[in-house]
């Protein structure tokens, strides 16, 4: 008696251990993944801010180069950037001697043609039977047509003189006015773009050096390490994790010392749910094999007997089965050979197959019942 109460205290305590080292486990546990996920939190943030300063950049840069190469005007063939002017496949840079000029020629005018008039005979005989010498008079004149012609042989023309070499461009007329307005900007670009190329390179230099400090930014490697080092700071729960395996396996011996009470019950009911999911089950497996070697001999004998009964005859009804199935694929054979019609033949080796077919598996149903 005094052994059991022993036990008894022993599951107690290490069930209370158990318990409390589960308690600290979970706890540890949920701390560590609150460090990690602020850690994360902290590092997108990071990431978010860093994109955001890069794309900034990205578009000042853009803007500076615009402002330096980007395009004024074009008209047909003919285009001015800030920094050059390409025309007819050719590239000339904006500096002083540079001079773009429109020239025309030729003009626009129309003619009349004049079409018809003279005498109709058809009409003339028309208009006398109808009104006599006077409809004749008017029906035998034929109408007169007229038709404006326009002709255009206007020239257009831009002839670009530089240093580098100079060339004249053929446009459309229509286009006068664009070309005479990109001519005229010629002049204060070239004047603009030498203040441009003093002042915008140095400021790119410099936002371009920004951006490779914005690629590199400290504060997302500072909290790439933080999170790096909360994942690697696993020493406390790892310690945490052991101490709550070894309680429970402590639980679990103490258990398997206790003696199980009379009828199987058990000795310790684990209504509070400190257990874990796998315990009851060991307790479950505990009981059989409790309840089966408490089972008498003579309880035991005549099951043994009637399943051997019962497997002797599944297996003799299977032969009997197979048996049949062979006399019917006999009378197959022996129809083929007698000449009998194949309706015959074919119902003869449906059921011989069919018959062997259950015979073996009535014989393995014997064996499984064993």
């Amino acid at each position: 008696m005094g052994g059991e109460i022993m036990g008894e205290t022993g599951v107690e305590d290490a069930k209370e251990a158990y318990q409390r080292a589960k308690a600290e486990y979970g706890q540890i546990k949920s701390e560590h993944n609150s460090v990690v996920s602020q850690r994360k939190d902290a590092l997108n943030e990071a990431k978010r801010s860093q994109k955001k300063a890069i794309a900034s950049l990205n578009r000042q840069i853009a803007s500076l180069e615009n402002d330096l190469h980007g395009k004024v005007a074009s008209v047909g063939g003919v285009s001015l950037y800030h920094d050059r002017l390409e025309a007819g496949g050719s590239t000339y840079k904006l500096e002083h001697g540079l001079r773009v000029t429109v020239n025309t020629s030729g003009g626009r005018y129309s003619t009349t043609e004049v079409s018809g008039g003279g005498a109709s005979i058809g009409g003339a005989v028309l208009g006398a039977a109808i009104a006599g010498v006077p409809g004749a008079v008017i029906g035998g004149r034929k109408k007169v047509k007229s038709k404006e012609i326009i002709h255009d042989d206007r020239r257009l023309y831009v002839t670009i003189e530089s240093p580098q070499g100079g060339q004249s461009v053929n446009l459309n007329p229509d286009l006068e006015q664009q070309a005479r307005s990109l001519a005229a900007q010629v002049p204060g670009c070239i004047n603009q773009y030498q203040g441009l190329v003093q002042d915008i390179p140095p400021k790119i230099e410099a936002l371009k050096a920004k951006l490779e400090e914005a690629e590199k930014d400290d504060a997302v490697l500072a909290a790439q390490g933080e999170l790096d080092a909360a994942l690697n700071d696993t020493e406390r729960l790892e310690a945490a994790r052991q101490a709550r395996d070894e309680a429970r396996q402590r639980y679990r011996d103490e258990k398997k010392q206790t003696k199980a009470p009379l009828f199987g019950s058990r000795a310790h009911d684990d209504h509070d749910g400190a257990g874990e999911a796998e315990e009851p089950l060991d307790d479950v497996t505990v009981s059989k094999a409790e309840r089966a070697h408490s089972e008498s001999p003579a309880e035991a004998v005549p099951g043994q007997r009637g399943k051997g009964l019962s497997r002797i005859l599944w297996k003799v009804l299977g032969l009997a089965v197979i048996a049949l199935g062979v006399f019917f694929l006999l009378g197959m054979l022996g129809g083929i050979l007698d000449g009998y019609g194949i309706a015959f033949v074919l119902v003869c080796l449906g059921l011989g197959c069919g018959l062997v077919y259950l015979g073996i598996r009535l014989m393995r149903r014997g064996k499984a019942k064993s």
